[in-house]
């Protein structure tokens, strides 16, 4: 890295999760933190926040980025973790605590974002049509989390 360096890249995902707290802290919700996890590959990054206030359980958010033309360019979508990923999540959810593999989409305008569910990550295909009707905004990826339980 060279001294005096500033990267002028955005940090889509975490803009997304930002927008997203808001709607949390909106319906008086527990926010999602940034947690820096050693191991994993550069391009996940995880967020979490505590299911309630009497649990030491906690949600994840295994998070990655993926353009809207890589949506759109083929049928499938490949969306498998890679193996320290896949072990991270394993590890979280035999502890005890949630994990969701969401994917931020960039695109024109708004930030997307969809959620995979355990045997979508574990087959490491999705239909690219199927994840295009799933993509919510930063609100409905809050209302979305709110309504679930065990999230």
């Amino acid at each position: 890295m060279v001294d005096n360096y500033v990267s002028t890249e955005l940090d889509n995902i975490g803009i997304f999760v930002d927008k997203m707290n808001v709607g949390l802290r909106h319906f008086n919700s527990s926010i999602f933190t940034f947690r820096s996890v050693p191991g994993l590959p550069l391009d996940v990054q995880c967020f979490a926040r505590k299911k309630d206030p009497f649990s030491q359980s906690e949600t994840w958010l295994v998070c990655k980025e993926i353009s809207e033309d890589q949506l759109s360019s083929s049928d499938q979508v490949h969306v498998e973790l890679s193996v320290p990923s896949s072990e991270f999540v394993q590890t979280l959810q035999s502890k005890g605590h949630s994990a969701l593999t969401m994917y931020i989409v960039t695109r024109r305008g708004q930030l997307m974002s969809f959620f995979l569910d355990d045997g979508e990550a574990a087959t490491g295909y999705l239909s690219s049509q199927e994840a295009m009707s799933r993509m919510m905004s930063d609100l409905c990826a809050a209302r979305a989390l709110i309504s679930t339980v065990i999230y």
